[in-house]
């Protein structure tokens, strides 16, 4: 038999610059530039939009609805559906650790999160200053408001079962029974809430109070969101879209300078216990720079999707 020989590692130009971006040492501009000049495939990874049209998808998740009632365009809808975004990655914030206690902050290509509609709403709310032409919360207000009345129908599967014949409610999971699609009464979107606190997917519903989901993989009838909220394809419309997303991708940017130059006043990891001391230091670190300085909000955003990324 043939004697099997370990040769060592050996890491490609690719790998290298993979490094590089953790370490903070290559932003992803220069990386995307690197693989355009040598014929590399993308750090970013986006599927053929021709496998993901959401005008052929029949059924929704609530997000997508929300998506098209805010934007009405086909592109913010793919978007915001998780089977498109399961398949896509984008660029997060990294901290990088070595082993003289230095941490630097550097760049990862991630898979893209599932999307819920308390993530649009938080999407919407970087806008800095809030934009009343997007009017999300009134957007969200008459999703619910049509699942109320029953024009809008939206099927689940119960995330317990049970309940009948002395039988207690239990988790689907646990009871190991069958997934069984039930159209949602109308009257339960009175105590459903669109808020995200409960323990579930993104596609999940819960009431207001409740730790789990009551509905898992929620879905609406496309073709009766497109009657309710018809398609508007003009130019401000349009106009509005393409503000949004350039404003939701200049506060991102803003939210890993913040996070750099935190790293450069506390190295050690020694911040202020005080969040108005630290902020305080933060808006100074881009005052000496000549930079406009970031509110108190943004900030905090800031250090919280830093902690949802590690």
């Amino acid at each position: 038999m043939a004697k099997i020989e370990w040769s060592a590692y050996v890491p490609g130009a690719r790998d290298e610059i993979v490094m590089k971006l953790r370490r903070g040492e290559w932003t992803p501009e220069q990386a995307d530039e690197w693989a355009a000049t040598n014929n590399e495939y993308p750090f970013i990874k986006k599927p053929d939009h021709a496998r993901f049209d959401p005008m052929a998808q029949p059924d929704w998740t609530l997000a997508m609805a929300l998506a098209w009632i805010i934007w009405r365009t086909s592109n913010d809808v793919r978007e915001h559906w998780d089977a498109y975004l399961y398949e896509c990655t984008e660029w997060r914030g990294h901290q990088a650790r070595f082993e003289d206690g230095r941490t630097e902050i550097g760049w990862e290509a991630r898979r893209r999160y599932p999307v819920s509609v308390a993530d649009i709403m938080r999407e919407c709310a970087r806008l800095e200053p809030d934009d009343s032409t997007l009017n999300s919360v009134a957007c969200r207000e008459a999703l619910w408001s049509e699942m109320k009345s029953g024009r809008l129908e939206a099927t689940g599967v119960p995330h317990f079962v049970g309940g009948r014949d002395g039988i207690p409610l239990v988790r689907r999971d646990v009871a190991n029974a069958e997934p069984r699609r039930m159209l949602i009464p109308k009257c339960e979107w009175i105590d459903l809430s669109p808020d995200y606190f409960h323990v579930g997917e993104a596609d999940s519903i819960a009431t207001a109070t409740a730790n789990e989901a009551r509905y898992d993989e929620v879905r609406v009838w496309r073709d009766q969101v497109l009657q309710i909220w018809p398609a508007n394809y003009g130019k401000v419309a349009v106009e509005i879209a393409l503000t949004v997303k350039s404003k939701i991708q200049s506060t991102t940017s803003l939210q890993a300078k913040i996070l750099k130059y935190a790293n450069e006043l506390w190295p050690n990891g020694d911040m202020p216990a005080r969040v108005n001391e630290r902020d305080r230091l933060i808006k100074a670190a881009f005052k000496r720079r000549g930079e406009v300085e970031p509110n108190p909000k943004t900030i905090q955003r800031a250090f919280a999707s830093d902690r949802l990324g590690q």
